[in-house]
């Protein structure tokens, strides 16, 4: 008799504190912590650049976030980030459409420091409480090849990765 009523409590301890603990993840889900992206390596290289999601924020009209680029030699201007960084592919689980695309980037005075971009994209759904997003972001040849006359042709580079995260955020109205 003891025993059964030792396992009845036991189990709902364990239920109580499982309880307690999934409320605890899905509020810290709703704030986006910083993160490093997944890396798929395409071209060897010793030090491979480091993609980190620094922040997030969402309205009903818009979805920010800011990354930072760490390891990129390749990147020396503003011209050399089209052609180097390529634009964004985003989904989100509740399948939004974005309707208009903003980006703002600073290249680091220091070398070493990492380039940091920020991307803003126009929502279309104004009644969702978060959005689960997904970002693929390339690095590698994605500015446009120009052979023409009088037009410098844009570097020719590898693809060099592809870099992975996701995050929740929550709507802000």
């Amino acid at each position: 008799m003891r025993i059964r009523n030792f396992s009845k409590k036991l189990i709902f301890l364990l239920i109580a504190v499982v309880g307690i603990s999934g409320c605890n993840v899905s509020k810290s889900q709703s704030r986006v912590a910083a993160q490093t992206a997944q890396v798929t390596q395409f071209a060897p290289t010793e030090h491979p650049a480091v993609v980190e999601l620094r922040s997030a924020s969402a309205s009903p009209e818009k979805l920010t976030f800011v990354i930072s680029i760490s390891g990129l030699d390749l990147v020396k201007d503003y011209t050399d980030l089209e052609n180097v960084i390529c634009q964004p592919y985003l989904r989100t689980d509740e399948h939004v459409q974005f309707s208009s695309y903003y980006q703002e980037s600073s290249i680091p005075p220091e070398p070493g420091d990492p380039i940091l971009i920020t991307y803003e994209y126009g929502i279309q759904e104004s009644d969702l409480e978060q959005l689960h997003v997904h970002v693929d972001l390339t690095i590698g040849p994605c500015g446009p090849d120009l052979q023409e006359m009088l037009v410098t042709p844009s570097p020719k580079i590898d693809l060099i990765a592809n870099y992975s995260f996701s995050f929740v955020v929550s709507v802000d109205k």
